[in-house]
């Protein structure tokens, strides 16, 4: 047995550089230099030809600034400490004896494999208030064609978002817009939409949130999530599940959810008086007495506002008669819309401007995307393999227990939840491209 503090600190001296000849990648470096660390058993005794050396007792990784991978298993390490290796993207400790791991500062860790009964302290709140700045961030996302798009080009007075009739998102990537309202400084930014299936995913969640946060370099003033008409059975099991995942993520904090359509001017948000209250759930004539009451507590739960935004007619929609017949129709009606357009317009940047004035700075997010992509191309991979098919469940489940597990440690949410998430038909990935 060796003490492990002093084999390192002999090894890769705090004050020195490298004196392990054998790790021919890091001789010759600080520690501050090193960026991947393998002192596994295997490793450290490769060049011996008699006795084999075990590292036992406490490690810790000071100096050690630059490291991104780190791989010390098959030990007797009874504590690992890597408060000063921020910028770690991946641990392997397995086949030792700690019981606790704090990786609570390596806020870009992607990958960790721990034995079972080691407790890692989760990360703080990814979520922050961020010193208040000129812009204010406002990322849209939705099921493909509930007025994501149409939503995006009334804030922003525009038609820089495509938008599509079909149910095939017209976004194919993300896009960003600044405007001004009242002497604040907007800028609203148009995600992919879901696949229209019914089944909001995790995955398709934390992929498509990871790219809008970066179009808006970490900060965000409000997720505005739409819908439009009313929630179906599996939507609102899918939004129960949406709910408990952003309340523990503190997503929730900047989340307002948006209804569009033509009866949404006569609602005001959450704080609506009873008779509005209910005319808003007789607007969902065909629900049940039961699915009225999960809509109201769905809505009464986060930031809620009904807009409408009607489409600004043309004349290749009145069919074949002559153009001068309907001329005014259209007029009348391009005005109306317009107006109506306004007055959503009006109604939701006056609610962010009053309601949601706080800017959130999303730490870590990077390693949150990158842990989405990472996932989908491994699901891609198996179900590529020309396994049989139990096999291919085996492999598909080893992979969604891994994610859930990975993603609870980053984000601070239980597994269990994830784990559901992940089983709500993520298995054929038709929204997140990954290139």
């Amino acid at each position: 047995m060796v003490i492990a503090q002093e084999w390192l600190d002999k090894k890769y001296p705090e004050n020195g550089v490298c004196q392990r000849k054998s790790d021919s990648e890091n001789n010759g470096r600080r520690r501050a230099e090193v960026t991947k660390l393998d002192i596994s058993k295997e490793r450290i005794n490769k060049d011996r030809l008699f006795s084999s050396q075990i590292l036992e007792g406490s490690l810790k990784l000071n100096g050690f600034v630059s490291l991104k991978t780190l791989v010390c298993t098959s030990h007797q390490i009874t504590e690992l400490f890597v408060d000063e290796c921020s910028q770690l993207t991946e641990i392997y400790c397995k086949d030792n004896q700690i019981s606790n791991l704090d990786v609570s500062k390596c806020l870009k860790l992607v990958k960790i494999e721990v034995d079972s009964q080691v407790k890692l302290t989760q990360f703080k709140p990814q979520i922050v208030k961020a010193e208040a700045t000129s812009v204010r961030n406002l990322l849209i996302v939705g099921i493909t064609g509930n007025g994501k798009s149409t939503l995006a080009n009334v804030l922003s007075e525009t038609d820089e978002f495509e938008v599509g009739e079909s149910v095939l998102s017209k976004t194919q990537t993300f896009k960003k817009v600044c405007f001004n309202w009242k002497e604040v400084k907007y800028c609203v930014i148009d995600n992919v939409g879901f696949a229209d299936n019914n089944n909001l995913t995790l995955p398709d969640l934390l992929y498509r949130i990871g790219e809008g946060v970066r179009a808006a370099e970490g900060k965000i003033n409000q997720v505005l999530f739409v819908f439009r008409g009313k929630f179906t059975d599996d939507q609102i099991k899918n939004f129960n599940l949406f709910k408990s995942f952003i309340s523990q993520s503190k997503i929730a904090e900047f989340t307002t959810i948006v209804r569009t359509g033509n009866d949404s001017l006569n609602f005001s948000n959450k704080n609506c008086d009873n008779e509005e209250w209910e005319r808003l759930l007789s607007s969902f004539e065909k629900s049940s007495d039961d699915e009225k009451l999960q809509f109201g507590q769905m809505i009464s739960w986060c930031n809620f506002i009904q807009v409408d935004n009607p489409p600004i007619p043309k004349l290749k929609n009145f069919g074949n008669k002559s153009e001068n017949e309907y001329d005014v129709n259209i007029e009348s009606l391009v005005v109306y819309n317009k107006k109506r357009r306004e007055l959503s317009r009006r109604k939701l940047l006056d609610h962010l401007k009053d309601n949601c004035q706080n800017i959130y700075e999303l730490e870590g997010w990077d390693s949150v995307y990158q842990m989405v992509v990472n996932y989908i191309e491994e699901i891609r991979k198996i179900e590529n393999k020309q396994i049989n098919n139990i096999e291919k469940i085996v492999e598909l489940k080893e992979a969604e227990k891994q994610f859930a597990d990975e993603m609870s440690v980053r984000l601070g949410v239980s597994a269990a939840i994830i784990e559901t998430y992940v089983q709500v038909g993520f298995k054929n990935p038709r929204c997140c491209s990954v290139s």
